[in-house]
């Protein structure tokens, strides 16, 4: 037999028909009648090296750890490793909700306040109370009684600071035949001496009236002009005198407002204070005290808005759980990963954007827990 031959036989004797290659499942064979009556597998089949390794990096929690998971396009990676997260059902020992404030020395800067899982959305509701009461509340507190009769008290003590000095004053114009007037000008209100003819105080325009009609002769014309003359210096110091007064008064009256309004507001902020115990929350508060301060005395009062200036945005809410975020992105551009800041537009154009425009990336929502996404399509996106 030749080797040509040989080949032949051989191959005629091992040849395979094709219902030999086809695998066929038998209904026979199988122990059941229909698949309703299985229970679902609840693990992955085939790939145990693959899932001891995936648990061990999720058991492990080391910071900046990440894991990767090969495969073929389609295989059902995603869907993989989303099902062994919630069937492992990972545990955070402190979740955190992120929320920003306004920050009053750096508008573009707000600040980042870390609370407790479930505590942002009280804190915005508390928040909200206090510029209720700033708007509402506030003026009617100020201007109690207590305030007022303080008020009154420096009036009167600053007006008999005043007469100590002009009475005196006054009365040796009297015996020359002057009187103190006020003038209204376009500079303002001045204080001027002034001639007095049959007991009627005089302007200059009546007094030039007078001399030329001949009611008033040379000599008492002379005698007037160097007796203002005289006074005059002594006047100008002693309104001096009286305008540094009336001054000290009015800045002591605003340090009293100041100093009740001051303990008002660290009145209704000490409430927050004691529902959130972290340095941020507190630092806050006296940021907001100072801020409604100058607010309240120094700006625009009607520019000022407290339910707008004072706001929570909540980036981050959390229920009180020890259940860890699982977050999917299918789509890792750059917007999605870091967040973004909304454009504010008014009627003359873009306006500054405040905290309020800010909204959460997906890795701040998956902080503390999982972010699960495509490592090819991460390194397509630019920047990202």
């Amino acid at each position: 037999m030749t080797n040509e031959s040989r080949k032949n036989t051989v191959r005629e004797n091992t040849r395979l028909n094709w219902q030999q290659v086809r695998w066929e499942c038998k209904p026979s064979e199988l122990d059941f009648k229909s698949t309703q009556e299985l229970e679902p597998v609840s693990h992955i089949i085939g790939q145990q090296e693959a899932l001891d390794a995936l648990e061990y990096s999720i058991e492990s929690r080391a910071f900046g750890q990440n894991a990767f998971v090969r495969g073929l396009q389609g295989t059902g990676r995603l869907n993989m490793i989303c099902s062994f997260l919630h069937n492992c059902q990972p545990r955070q020992q402190q979740k955190h909700d992120q929320c920003y404030v306004a920050n009053f020395q750096q508008p573009d800067r707000p600040k980042l306040i870390s609370l407790n899982a479930g505590d942002a959305r009280f804190f915005k509701r508390w928040m909200k109370k206090f510029a209720d009461f700033i708007t509402k509340d506030l003026n009617a507190r100020i201007e109690s009684n207590g305030i007022k009769n303080k008020k009154d008290e420096i009036d009167s003590q600053t007006q008999k600071k005043v007469d100590e000095l002009s009475q005196p004053f006054e009365k040796k114009l009297k015996a020359s035949q002057l009187a103190l007037v006020n003038y209204k000008t376009d500079e303002g209100l001045q204080t001027i001496i002034s001639p007095v003819h049959d007991k009627q105080v005089l302007n200059p325009q009546q007094w030039q009236e007078l001399v030329k009609e001949g009611k008033i002769s040379e000599k008492q014309q002379q005698q007037v002009q160097q007796d203002i003359k005289k006074y005059s210096l002594e006047m100008r110091q002693m309104l001096k005198k009286i305008n540094q007064i009336k001054r000290n008064a009015a800045e002591e009256t605003q340090d009293l407002i100041e100093k009740k309004t001051r303990q008002i507001l660290h009145a209704e902020t000490a409430a927050i204070s004691k529902k959130f115990h972290t340095s941020e929350v507190q630092d806050y508060l006296n940021d907001v005290v100072e801020d409604v301060i100058e607010q309240f005395f120094y700006s625009q009062k009607e520019l000022f808005y407290p339910h707008k200036r004072y706001s929570v945005n909540i980036l981050v809410s959390h229920k009180k759980s020890t259940d860890c975020p699982i977050i999917v992105e299918r789509v890792p551009a750059l917007s999605k990963l870091l967040g973004t800041i909304e454009s504010k537009w008014g009627e003359k154009g873009p306006e500054l954007s405040d905290h309020m425009s800010i909204t959460a990336g997906t890795l701040l929502r998956a902080d503390g827990g999982f972010l699960l996404l495509d490592a090819r399509e991460l390194l397509a996106e630019p920047g990202a």
